[in-house]
């Protein structure tokens, strides 16, 4: 099974640019701003505005990947692309995909940042 967080290759990555200290920084700027892009992402299913969808879907999968939690980040690049299809149906679906391997991500990332 692959990694839900690749949280060595992140604490890497911070400590080749010389700032591994902003690691807890990140996990709970990612952790704090995630629930809010899901949130828009519902309300704007609501209002049946896939482009909304499309813009929260992106950031939030730029934020995915800055982390290194790349399954969600592809989750969101799926979501993203049946958006722009115009794919209401399937995009529901990478909804109910994306709310669960968020779920997954934080798991991790609040034991992370404990230890």
């Amino acid at each position: 099974m692959d990694e839900v967080v690749n949280l060595q290759g992140l604490r890497e990555m911070l400590r080749e640019g010389g700032i591994e200290e902003a690691f807890s920084g990140m996990v709970e700027l990612f952790l704090d701003d995630g629930p809010k892009r899901i949130v828009a992402i519902d309300e704007a299913l609501a209002r049946s505005d896939l482009h909304a969808v499309m813009i929260e879907a992106h950031t939030l999968k730029s934020a995915a990947a800055t982390v290194r939690a790349d399954q969600l980040a592809a989750v969101l690049q799926k979501l993203e692309d049946a958006c722009n299809r115009d794919e209401r149906g399937i995009v529901d679906l990478y909804v109910a995909d994306l709310k669960n391997e968020y779920c997954r991500v934080e798991a991790v990332m609040k034991v992370a940042i404990v230890a």
